[in-house]
């Protein structure tokens, strides 16, 4: 169904009634009546599809840069404000609590005033966090920069991503939204290039991003209209925000599938796996001053490759499949890992141990010492001073002597080299899978399931789980470890690979090639149960089963009568 048309259902206040295939588009035998020419921006010009993708590519470097440039900044700041461990530990949280603060609200402003000047704000707001932190002669002012940088990413991430998915053809929206995610990875890796390159003043950094997000604001408000769907919604008088506020889903099906994604997308073994590599660059000979950086600037390097990669063929391949081979190479690279650590049960090549080896002296304390922060998407442990957890993954001081090579750094591990490269190419893998796969894909999801109605508000909505979940997993891995043991955690993540497997197997729907309106028209009228056994039947073996055939039309749910069309 092309844009026009779903204009025209929507203006009409009718829902289509021809019974079809629940994947293939409807036919509309009427042709769109005549519109205002006030909002006949309905058919999205080539300029302004670049122009948005200049506008998104910059929004999410923008949200990567500010999250990637907490590791540099609070070892730097330690000592002009003379900070304690709790102090400097709350500058790296204050910015998720300000984007779970973004999240609670966030959603309220792209729906309530719109998805184009939800990004204004958003990028205004980034701004004058900059500022603030840069400028900052007190830790209070320098947790109000952070706290509002977090709400500006936050509340970016989804206004962007919406505005993305309203404004593209169905052919090539997988694409325009998926390139956010792009930006963000090439802005998380650029302050860490910055550092290498040159010893360049934390304040000099932290006013970068004030550059690109001016000429975005700029290009936003002069260049670029307002969405169509929030435009149409605008015209439609009869539109009834709290009779539709349903439109979650009419029995809270969408919002199950949502929550689904992004529960997996946090509980895969990520964080466990970005934390792993820290450990084992240091086995590999990397000294333990720079193995922090190495391991972001690899996997960073790694996940803008892959994304790139996703970018290209998303809208050809589908999110299906796309999501089906990251999962089964994440589950396969993650097993293999687990393999790995239980051939060295006793050492666990020294990872994610919550005490230190018999031959070995506990790590050091002191105020000239510096431990690394990690490099998960929200890094918060502290730097200067050791963090409220055990560090992970080695017991191996990750404090360098004066000089790197004058002092041998021993490392009990009973794993020859070539596992131990092995065990790093897996984890290699693993993030060109992620980042393929569970990590740009299921925000392209988000924006596609809801309807236009409630789009910000849901998306917000199942945000907040995901910067809950970031918490919760970087505070629990540790315990994980204990329960479990390393290999056995590593184990465990593959096995929740395995159910996002089915996961989405059974239950989320094909949305390539698709306008909005007609994805979550398919999702009010199939239900989740006959969705599942379609699907089965799906695969050769079971494409004749007779039980399956007469469970999918037992749960068949076609709307028969005309209704008011309530998924935009």
């Amino acid at each position: 169904m092309s844009d026009d048309e779903d204009t025209s259902v929507l203006i009409d206040g009718k829902t289509e009634t021809k019974l079809t295939p629940i994947y293939k588009a409807p036919n509309i035998a009427h042709s769109p009546p005549k519109v205002d020419q006030n909002v006949s921006v309905f058919t999205v010009r080539n300029h302004c599809i670049v122009l948005s993708t200049t506008v998104a590519i910059l929004s999410g470097f923008e949200f990567g840069y500010d999250l990637g440039i907490c590791s540099y900044l609070v070892p730097n700041v330690k000592n002009v404000f003379q900070l304690t461990c709790q102090e400097e530990h709350m500058i790296g949280i204050s910015w998720i609590f300000g984007a779970l603060l973004a999240s609670v609200l966030g959603g309220l402003l792209v729906d309530g005033f719109g998805r184009k000047w939800a990004i204004v704000c958003s990028t205004s707001l980034m701004i004058i966090g900059s500022v603030l932190t840069a400028i900052t002669s007190s830790y209070t002012m320098l947790l109000i920069g952070r706290l509002m940088g977090g709400f500006s990413g936050a509340l970016c991430t989804v206004a962007q991503c919406v505005y993305s998915a309203e404004i593209s053809q169905e052919h090539h929206r997988g694409r325009l939204v998926t390139i956010y995610q792009l930006g963000a990875a090439l802005g998380f890796l650029t302050p860490t290039l910055a550092n290498v390159a040159c010893n360049i003043p934390w304040q000099v950094m932290v006013w970068i991003p004030v550059g690109p997000a001016l000429i975005q604001i700029s290009i936003v408000t002069i260049f670029l209209s307002e969405s169509p769907h929030f435009k149409l919604l605008q015209m439609s008088q009869s539109f009834d925000t709290k009779r539709y506020s349903c439109a979650v889903g009419s029995s809270w099906e969408t919002v199950f599938l949502a929550l689904g994604l992004v529960f997996f997308q946090q509980f895969t073994g990520r964080f466990a796996v970005l934390r792993y590599a820290h450990g084992l660059f240091a086995v590999l000979g990397v000294c333990p001053e720079t193995v922090a950086t190495v391991t972001t600037i690899t996997f960073s390097f790694v996940k803008v490759c892959a994304i790139c990669l996703c970018v290209c063929v998303i809208d050809r391949l589908g999110r299906r499949p796309a999501l089906i081979l990251g999962g089964t190479c994440m589950m396969t690279s993650l097993a293999l890992i687990g393999v790995l650590c239980a051939m060295e049960e006793s050492h666990a090549l020294g990872l994610l141990r919550p005490g230190v080896c018999d031959d070995h002296t506990p790590l050091p304390t002191g105020d000239g010492l510096h431990y690394s922060s990690g490099t998960g998407l929200a890094p918060m442990l502290p730097t200067g001073a050791p963090p409220p957890f055990p560090l992970l993954p080695t017991p191996v001081p990750l404090v360098a002597p004066q000089n790197c090579e004058e002092e041998d750094i021993p490392i009990p591990s009973n794993l020859p080299p070539s596992l131990q490269y092995l065990a790093l190419f897996t984890m290699l893998c693993y993030e060109v899978a992620y980042s393929f796969s569970l990590g740009p894909v299921t925000w392209l999801l988000l924006v596609e399931i809801f309807p236009a109605a409630v789009r910000g508000k849901s998306v917000s909505m199942v945000c907040t789980l995901y910067w809950l979940a970031d918490l919760l997993v970087g505070t629990t891995l540790v315990h994980v470890v204990h329960a479990f043991t390393l290999g056995g955690a590593f184990l465990m993540y593959s096995v929740m690979c395995l159910n996002a497997i089915i996961f989405v197997f059974l239950f989320i729907p094909e949305t390539r090639a698709k306008s909005l309106h007609l994805i979550a028209q398919e999702l009010k009228n199939m239900s989740s149960k006959n969705r599942m056994f379609q699907n089965l039947q799906a695969l050769p073996c079971l494409s004749k089963n007779e039980w399956l055939q007469q469970k999918s039309m037992q749960y068949r749910q076609v709307a028969h009568s005309v209704a008011e069309s309530a998924v935009i």
